[in-house]
């Protein structure tokens, strides 16, 4: 299913989630700060930067873009494999897995936010749901 060519509604739904997506972490990012959080910068794209201030932003954020949606999918896939083994329950794995995913994904930005973990969950955790949506759509 990952490798299918794309139909003219699979890529009306990719730039439909990406505007909410978008628009999700914007919207957070505005609330968290009118709440009184701090969000910090990715301390890790100052440091990429300062390693190899030849390449652009545009090819660091393509390389981790990738990576990171690899990261995603896989882990989704073994959360739900994991969670269906013990459950045999198609929706809970799925669900659960998701949950989780986004959890996991978020919390793994944590050293990257300077330990913000509100804006780790909340904004990019909870805001991937929109790129999980389309991969499970």
């Amino acid at each position: 299913m990952f490798f299918k060519v794309p139909t003219f509604n699979d890529v009306k739904i990719i730039i439909i989630f990406y505007i909410l997506s978008s628009l999700y972490a914007f919207a957070m990012i505005f609330i968290l700060e009118f709440l009184g959080f701090h969000m910090a910068t990715n301390t890790a794209d100052a440091a990429l930067h300062s390693f190899f201030p030849f390449i652009t932003d545009i090819v660091i954020k393509l390389i981790s873009l990738l990576e990171e949606e690899l990261f995603k999918v896989t882990l989704l896939i073994i959360l739900m494999a994991v969670i269906y083994y013990f459950t045999k329950d198609k929706k809970i794995s799925v669900w659960v897995g998701v949950f989780l995913n986004l959890i996991i994904f978020g919390s793994c930005h944590f050293t990257a936010y300077n330990g913000n973990i509100v804006q780790c969950i909340v904004v990019i955790g909870l805001g991937s749901f929109f790129d999980l949506f389309v991969y499970l759509k």
